[in-house]
């Protein structure tokens, strides 16, 4: 039998994921088909919860969906080989997180707060961006629930 990967359940495993990988993918409700798009983000956690921080742009369908259902879903990941399978398959090596939030828009005295935990997990912490910029975007956090995590590792690596 071809197996899928294991469950993570471990908080700090999957915290660990979050932290690693570069994209988050988030999935809003639109009509007649869920709307996708990934976005950088940063992230903490706080009383054993994990908090995502996301900047869309004011304008984007994206904001528009947000205003008529803030409930989402996410899922990120880390791809790290393919390889051959004993089945005559190729498969690959990941991990992976997905889980469910509510997009809460940050107070604009906020956005400090959420674009350093970005822009500290995309490498550039005390980056010092210009402040016009946040006229363009909505801040928002997700507070995750439902948070599951999957490994699939090749053993030859």
């Amino acid at each position: 039998m071809y197996k899928t990967g294991i469950k993570i359940d471990n908080f700090l495993e999957i915290a660990q994921i979050l932290n690693a990988s570069d994209t988050l993918h988030i999935a809003f409700h639109d009509d007649p088909y869920p709307y996708i798009i990934p976005l950088s983000y940063g992230f903490d956690v706080v009383e054993e919860e994990l908090v995502i921080y996301v900047f869309i742009n004011k304008e984007s369908r994206a904001n528009a969906l947000i205003k008529k259902n803030p409930f989402v879903a996410i899922e990120s990941e880390i791809l790290y080989n393919y390889f051959e399978t004993p089945y005559e398959m190729v498969s690959c090596s990941y991990d992976s997180i997905m889980a469910h939030g509510k997009m809460e828009e940050l107070d604009r005295d906020q956005y400090d707060d959420g674009l350093d935990f970005i822009l500290t997990h995309c490498g550039y912490e005390g980056f010092i961006y210009n402040e016009a910029f946040l006229d363009d975007i909505v801040m928002y956090k997700i507070v995750l629930e439902d948070v599951s995590g999957r490994r699939c590792l090749n053993r030859n690596i």
